[in-house]
């Protein structure tokens, strides 16, 4: 079954079972810098909690105690992002890729420096945490940055493709589509990049913030009160809008998103039809789930300031 994880605003990590019951609660220095990712570590199904902090990664098992070595300090900078990690095989042997300012570190599942990977020190600050892309069955680490380049490199941390020119980033990262590294740039152009490192621009006339998911086939394209799914628009009400998820769940593909305004969480099917009982109250990004294993998608957001709820998709 599932549980969940937050962090509240005094930095404490709770994590609760699907029906609502507190497990336990951790202290924290600091705020959690991108996503909590799950990974077993052991390779006998039992999940542990991967982040980072701005000073520390850590890796936290169900019972709230630190895997050791896994609490490694990290040294302070200005620009931090989430961790990144890799699973080059499939096979579970970890790659823990912390990156900050112009400068990239990787750790194994022992917590160990792999000195294999070497970039050397960048020319300029990562933007985004860097993606892991495997197309064809070679590996590709994609790192963007501040002045506009693109890194393709292997897994060693060396150049495998070069690209000329640079690129409008945006906070989108890179997904694979189509065997094309794929994004959207800060201008509302779709950014593709073939293996000889070309770059082909589509502009779908995005404006201001926007956001690109592409999940097993499926390209999802947002921005303002527009959504767009493999091609279908889907207008939405004047709002504050979230940034939309995609979900791949059993045989159907959703699509959530979430008015902060008008603290209304929407969910679609990727032909862009509103799913039955939808809107339904909440303030945040959702998950979604079948939590309990009793064949029922559970909807699980922050409700308000200070709730958590989840709803049982029937």
């Amino acid at each position: 079954e599932y549980d969940f994880a937050y962090q509240d605003s005094e930095n404490f990590l709770h994590l609760y079972s699907n029906k609502g019951n507190l497990f336990w609660k951790k202290k924290l220095e600091n705020q959690i810098i991108g996503e909590i990712k799950q990974v077993d570590l052991y390779k006998n199904g039992r999940l542990q909690m991967a982040f980072r902090t701005t000073d520390k990664f850590y890796i936290i098992d169900r019972n709230g105690n630190v895997v050791e070595p896994f609490e490694i300090s990290i040294k302070d900078s200005d620009k931090i992002n989430g961790i990144s990690i890799f699973d080059y095989e499939n096979d579970k042997n970890y790659r823990f890729l912390i990156s900050q300012d112009n400068f990239m570190k990787m750790y194994d599942s022992r917590g160990r420096d792999v000195s294999g990977f070497s970039p050397g020190t960048l020319n300029s600050t990562i933007l985004n945490p860097p993606v892991h892309i495997r197309i064809k069955g070679k590996d590709y680490i994609l790192v963007q940055l501040k002045n506009g380049e693109l890194k393709i490199l292997n897994r060693r941390g060396k150049e495998r493709i070069s690209v000329d020119k640079v690129i409008n980033f945006s906070d989108n990262n890179f997904f694979s589509f189509m065997d094309l590294f794929t994004t959207i740039d800060k201008n509302g152009d779709l950014i593709q990049v073939d293996m000889n490192g070309n770059i082909v621009k589509n502009s779908y006339g995005l404006e201001g913030k926007n956001t690109i998911e592409i999940k097993k086939g499926d390209i999802l394209l947002h921005s303002g009160n527009t959504m767009n799914i493999n091609g279908k628009i889907i207008n939405l009400p004047p709002g504050r809008y979230s940034k939309p998820k995609l979900f791949n769940y059993i045989d159907m593909s959703y699509i959530s998103i979430t008015d902060q305004k008008e603290r209304k969480i929407y969910l679609f099917d990727k032909e862009g039809n509103l799913v039955n009982g939808f809107p339904l109250k909440g303030i945040d990004i959702v998950d979604i789930i079948d939590a309990d294993n009793d064949g029922k998608t559970e909807l699980i957001s922050q409700l308000d300031e200070t709730s958590i709820i989840s709803y049982e998709i029937n």
